[in-house]
């Protein structure tokens, strides 16, 4: 269904993606605002309004774009023996990156954006945290669990992870070393 009003300006929206980035960095989620968005990009406010419903929606397409982008680590090389690191490494600095603050800020828009339902919802699955889920049960299995144990372990990490950032509690590296060690075998654990 065709939409109503004029087209979209690409170079608005750009502008717009492009602002909400510049005003994530230095202001953090909590500190956006449309009218902020809107004066940095050289839009009206209304412009703004048109086209998106909240400062999550329009940090959501801005991931979505490439504008913003977020941490990922690359899975863990195979050690000389064959053998697959742990997660413990991996999640070490995966953990620090999602939980640094203007990472974290990223992580609470997209948080708001997923709980509203929006239309880009879908496409942050796709791109990142489903991405990110089958990386670290891809890990979990590689070192000896199970697959319907290694997605529940994904998923209880990202939440972690999630509250984290959401709550601004600070992650510190023995925080992220008992992580890891879930994703360790139960033998391995002692």
């Amino acid at each position: 269904m065709p939409s109503k009003g004029r087209p979209r300006s690409e170079e608005a929206r750009r502008a717009v993606l492009t602002a909400a980035a510049e005003l994530l960095r230095a202001e953090g989620y909590e500190g956006l605002t449309i009218g902020g968005i809107a004066e940095r990009a050289g839009v009206g406010r209304q412009t703004v309004y048109r086209w998106w419903s909240s400062k999550s929606a329009i940090v959501s397409e801005a991931v979505v774009a490439g504008v913003i982008s977020l941490p990922l680590p690359p899975s863990p090389e195979p050690l000389p023996d064959g053998a697959v690191p742990g997660l413990g490494s991996w999640l070490a600095s995966f953990g620090e990156a999602v939980t640094r603050e203007d990472t974290a800020s990223v992580v609470r828009a997209l948080a708001a954006a997923a709980a509203e339902g929006g239309p880009e919802s879908e496409e942050i699955y796709a791109r990142y945290t489903g991405p990110v889920k089958a990386r670290i049960a891809a890990i979990a299995v590689a070192g000896g669990f199970a697959e319907g144990d290694a997605a529940v372990l994904a998923d209880a990490v990202q939440g972690a992870l999630l509250v984290s950032a959401l709550t601004r509690r600070p992650v510190d590296a023995a925080y992220l070393a008992a992580l890891g060690r879930l994703g360790e075998p139960r033998a391995a654990r002692g």
